[in-house]
């Protein structure tokens, strides 16, 4: 029996800059060409100035070779000549909940103009899967169109053991000129722990593989990844002012957004002791700050008024009239970790994303130190 997923029903992981060097390792059983056996796929994420890269190594025997399979977000032009391997950019186009029976759209473009070579190409090639065909112009009217829906929830075999992973079901149909000249169906388990497919199987002739069966499976990932869960109060990631010369930021407001730091900057400074684990984002808040000229504040009706400097919980407030302040809370095997960075500035055009990223970082290395 299919198991129930976790509640609420998880969201795809986007793996984002600062996954460089990240590897997944896939076991490849295909129909044929037979000296594929044994084959396996190996995908890197590099870092780039807007989404991460991913490139693959194609391993069969003692020959291998190398490819770029495209840019890690979702529409990107790089997607139209993926051919089955491109089932690693799935969780790019997973944007919402993966509740069972929830359904997913995208198309890409098809830029294959004839396929009859391939067959013969991946079979003599020298390391084999003839990745794409960048001399074919892409043509008006020809595209692939996936339609995908979450069929169930299944414990499947991965790296970090049995995973809960969602079972979806993709059809893919090629279009030309308003005609369908081909169908294949796609299944794939996608772990959000991990935040992967771990398991993909294909089924089906079409114009731009030679095999008509192939399946792959997760064998490895170095180094693991760990889970992060946004637990935050729904309070917590809207703007607010509290009229006391302070104001809480909106997650809005941040590019790239708050939760994608953190985890870059836990796995730079944590990752190899997280790895495996789930952390938990109880609280994560940043303000803005205007010292105030007053010597002390209010607390409440009813409350003496308590020094500035003690309430914002900054000996230096005065220091500078502006600060930055960012409040972390993290769970990891049922330990709590807090932390609180703070940065002063004096300009009125602050520069926001440094400021903030110093605080954040401030804030997560105290949470972490000496506790992981």
């Amino acid at each position: 029996m299919p198991s129930a997923h976790p509640n609420p029903a998880p969201r795809a992981v986007a793996w984002s800059l600062g996954d460089d060097g990240r590897r997944w390792r896939y076991n490849v059983a295909v129909d044929a060409p037979a000296s594929w056996q044994g084959a396996t796929l190996t995908y890197q994420m590099h870092d780039s100035t807007r989404a991460p890269i991913v490139t693959a190594r194609f391993e069969r025997g003692e020959k291998s070779s190398t490819f770029r399979v495209g840019i890690f977000a979702a529409g990107d032009p790089s997607h139209s000549d993926m051919r089955f391997p491109g089932f690693f950019m799935l969780p790019v186009y997973l944007d919402q909940p993966l509740e069972n029976g929830t359904r997913f759209q995208w198309s890409t473009a098809w830029p294959l103009d004839s396929t009859r070579n391939l067959r013969e190409a991946d079979q003599t090639l020298g390391a084999g899967w003839m990745w794409g065909l960048p001399h074919l112009l892409l043509e008006t009217g020809r595209a692939k169109r996936y339609e995908a829906v979450v069929k169930q929830w299944d414990q499947v075999e991965t790296p970090l053991g049995k995973e809960a992973a969602a079972c979806i079901e993709v059809t893919i149909t090629y279009v030309e000129k308003g005609q369908t000249q081909a169908v294949a169906r796609d299944t794939y388990w996608y772990a959000p722990r991990l935040g992967a497919v771990v398991k993909a199987v294909r089924e089906g002739e079409v114009p731009d593989e030679s095999a008509r069966r192939i399946a792959v499976d997760l064998v490895d990932i170095q180094p693991l990844p760990f889970e992060l869960v946004d637990s935050r109060w729904p309070k917590d990631k809207i703007a607010t002012n509290l009229g006391d010369g302070s104001v809480v930021a909106a997650d809005s407001e941040f590019s790239p957004d708050r939760l994608a730091l953190v985890r870059r900057h836990l796995a730079a400074m944590a990752g190899p002791r997280l790895a495996g684990k789930r952390v938990q984002v109880n609280t994560l808040v940043t303000w803005y700050v205007r010292t105030l000229q007053a010597a002390a504040i209010e607390q409440g009706r009813g409350l003496p008024p308590i020094p500035v400097e003690e309430y914002f919980g900054l000996p230096k407030l005065r220091e500078y009239p502006y600060w930055v302040i960012c409040s972390i809370d993290l769970s990891v095997d049922n330990r709590h970790m807090a932390g609180r960075g703070a940065v002063g500035f004096r300009s009125e055009t602050p520069e926001f994303a440094r400021h903030h990223q110093e605080a954040l970082i401030g804030a997560v290395n105290r949470a972490i130190d000496k506790k992981l």
